[in-house]
């Protein structure tokens, strides 16, 4: 019985190491400056994973101007042209923290894992 306890805790304790980690891209088309909160709905949404590598979203939408990143393990991203690269230099976000970023249309996001 004692066994099958310790297997159990175990298990729960290591299920999420195999998870792969995500960077969620939300696109708003409109903001009114400065804002507190941006306007809905979102034009799209995008995932990126997050690896040891620099990994890109798609272009942004002809639309977005302002987008939101949420992440879901400490990571670096780089905001910018339509081929940005990330390093772990790059700028350090939380994970489950969201940031919001002013951009143009065609710009994109890159991401790397960060410690």
């Amino acid at each position: 019985m004692m066994r099958k306890l310790i297997l159990a805790l175990t298990l729960c304790t290591f299920s999420g190491l195999g998870q792969a980690a995500t960077l969620y891209v939300s696109e708003f088309k409109n903001y009114p400056g400065i804002y507190q909160a941006p306007l809905a709905p979102e034009v799209t949404h995008q995932t990126v994973a997050i690896g040891g590598s620099s990994a890109r979203s798609n272009p942004f939408n002809v639309q977005t101007q302002l987008i939101e990143i949420v992440c879901d393990t400490t990571c670096s991203v780089q905001v910018g042209s339509t081929t940005p690269t990330a390093t772990t230099s790059s700028h350090r976000m939380a994970a489950g923290v969201p940031e919001f970023f002013i951009v143009q249309p065609g710009d994109a996001v890159a991401v790397i894992s960060n410690s």
